[in-house]
């Protein structure tokens, strides 16, 4: 059964490289982004996530990147809403890199360092190592 029903890691990693969330701020489809997301880190992020909503999604850059990246999964994160408030009001790299690397979660700390050189190929490179990582989650 499971030879008919699953996919290989093949696919799966295949499909994941085109794997965008459009309008991922409110209801079904911002709650499956954040699922993804917190399964893909790799800390125990449920309680702080879905339990305590200490964490709001955002897009790592809506302006300097081509249409089709914007809404691909490389280009969100979760992002403390201490820190996302600050983040949505500036539209500064610079800016926006320091406050990824004031995050808790490893994996923002992790692109603040890769933003510095350039967000188009972070966005790329990051949706090509979640697509490998969601084969080893799942």
């Amino acid at each position: 059964m499971d030879e008919k029903l699953l996919k290989s890691n093949v696919q799966v990693e295949g499909n994941f490289k085109t794997l965008q969330r459009e309008d991922s701020s409110r209801g079904q489809k911002k709650w499956t982004l954040m699922y993804l997301l917190s399964g893909l880190y790799e800390e125990e992020l449920y309680q702080s996530v879905f339990i305590d909503d200490d964490y709001q999604l955002i897009h790592l850059d809506e302006e300097n990147i081509q249409t089709d990246q914007l809404d691909a999964i490389g280009n969100w994160t979760l992002l403390e809403k201490s820190l996302a408030n600050k983040f949505d009001q500036t539209t500064s790299l610079n800016d926006r890199t320091e406050l990824l690397g004031k995050s808790k979660l490893i994996e923002n700390r992790k692109l603040a360092t890769h933003c510095q050189h350039g967000v188009m190929e972070m966005v790329n490179e990051r949706q090509n190592h979640l697509a490998k990582l969601v084969t080893t989650v799942w």
